[in-house]
């Protein structure tokens, strides 16, 4: 009996409240499995893995002793504990990363892994270019996930319509090689003094151009680069000091592209302000951008001119770095604020907390005369990563024409990306303010990865 007793043991604990004794509960559940047909127990074993059982209408309340409450206790923290586990599994190293750069208060201003964003770019490439990547904290499947997840979207958005696409393309076959010839055609005859120019004597170009628009906006936008960056070049030869003028005559038309509201000139950030005051008892001021792209009242992306090459340059510009990052991860926690102020639930539902993970932020840089392009991406919960999708010199002479329609395409898919945001971002909103139509149905809340005293730092920024 001793022998049966364990093998039975947990299905007669179940049992033995219905019975006289122990031995009658024994012997009914034998009796029982007698009846049964044998089955494959893996094979069961494997149903249920991936069955969701459903609860009857009405059951009888039985009783349950202090020992049992226990049991069930203790069960349930050790499956809450497991799925932790399996979701922190890939993110581990990561996650004890961050808790030895948290150790270092100066890693503050130059790692963005002390702000729970994981690196994903490249080796070597600046700004930073001796920090941890991500290709050397994740597995090889999880790193190739986000990156190719990124690119999906990156290339998603990279669309333009006829008139631009044909614009650009037929510019650069054309075999005009004068940044300053372009800029004059425009100032003297508009978008179609350089349309009629790249049509004399190319076939190819002319084609291209059957659905030339000079009244497009965004064909306008490409024949208007052309004009500033020759006044540009004309009067500092591609070359100066200053990164004011670096914003006034080349850097702040590039980034008029149509469709992008931006603010310009160290415009403190108030989506930065508010995640620092959310951690802080005291009344705290948002990190100073060059640019601050809108939608409304909420910010979409940033961008920083770090300053043409100087002594001082790399210093700032590793810092610059952080704090454009951190502007971009303060500008997604203001939609995840926004949801959850709107729906009056915290944590939020999986179908808004999904529909959050799906908004990227994009943000820029510019260090001496390269700009580089980057999307912030919501990993799980307080861990971030960032990915560089592009990067382009800016021209410093008269003959660098498709260096400046590479800066031209990559500003557009800036634009496009912006639009996504502004688009998913309201419908994570809609979703949100839409709560008493499918908080009854959809009740399950997703396991986030949090980061350990991240929420709780208020020095080094």
């Amino acid at each position: 009996m001793k022998g049966s007793h364990d093998a039975l043991s947990s299905d007669i604990r179940r049992l033995i409240k219905w019975f006289p004794d122990h031995k009658s509960a024994v012997l009914k559940l034998k009796a029982f499995e007698k009846k049964l047909p044998k089955t494959n127990i893996e094979e069961e074993t494997s149903k249920r893995k991936i069955t969701v059982e459903k609860k009857s209408a009405k059951k009888p309340r039985i009783e349950a002793t202090e020992a049992d409450e226990s049991s069930l206790d203790e069960q349930e923290e050790s499956q809450a504990s497991g799925s932790d586990d399996l979701l922190n599994r890939p993110y581990e190293k990561v996650l004890e990363q961050i808790k030895a750069v948290q150790m270092d208060d100066t890693a503050a201003f130059i790692n963005p892994l002390y702000w729970g964003v994981i690196d994903l770019r490249q080796a070597k490439i600046s700004p930073s270019p001796f920090l941890l990547r991500g290709k050397e904290l994740l597995p090889q499947q999880e790193y190739e996930r986000l990156c190719s997840l990124m690119g999906n979207i990156v290339e998603e958005e990279s669309h333009l319509n006829d008139s631009s696409a044909g614009f650009l393309e037929a510019i650069e076959i054309s075999g005009n090689k004068s940044i300053g010839d372009l800029g004059m055609r425009f100032r003297a005859n508009g978008t179609a003094g350089i349309g009629n120019l790249i049509r004399e004597g190319n076939q190819k170009a002319k084609a291209l151009l059957r659905n030339f628009n000079e009244f497009d906006e965004d064909t306008q936008y490409i024949a208007e680069c052309f004009s500033a960056i020759a006044r540009w070049l004309k009067d500092f030869n591609g070359d100066t000091h200053s990164e004011r003028n670096v914003d006034g005559f080349a850097l702040l038309q590039l980034a008029k592209v149509p469709g992008a509201r931006f603010d310009y000139g160290e415009n403190h950030s108030q989506a930065d302000k508010e995640e620092k005051e959310s951690r802080s008892n005291l009344a705290r001021i948002g990190k100073p951008c060059d640019y601050l792209f809108r939608s409304g009242h909420q910010e979409i992306g940033c961008g920083e001119n770090s300053g043409p090459k100087c002594k001082d340059s790399m210093d700032k510009a590793n810092t610059d770095f952080i704090d454009v990052v951190k502007v971009a991860r303060s500008q997604h926690i203001a939609f995840l604020t926004e949801c959850t102020e709107t729906s009056g639930l915290d944590p939020l539902s999986t179908i808004v907390q999904d529909a959050c993970e799906l908004i990227v932020i994009p943000f820029f840089q510019l260090i001496g005369y390269r700009i580089r392009f980057y999307i912030l991406l919501q990993v799980s919960g307080e861990l971030y990563a960032i990915w560089q999708w592009g990067s382009e010199l800016l021209p410093t002479h008269d003959d660098h024409v498709k260096k400046l329609l590479s800066v031209c395409k990559l500003f557009f898919l800036y634009r496009n990306l912006l639009a996504r945001v502004q688009r998913l971002g309201t419908a994570a909103i809609d979703k949100a303010k839409g709560r008493l139509q499918w908080n009854s149905v959809v009740l399950e809340r997703k396991a986030k990865i949090q980061i350990s005293g991240l929420i709780e730092k208020e020095r080094c920024e």
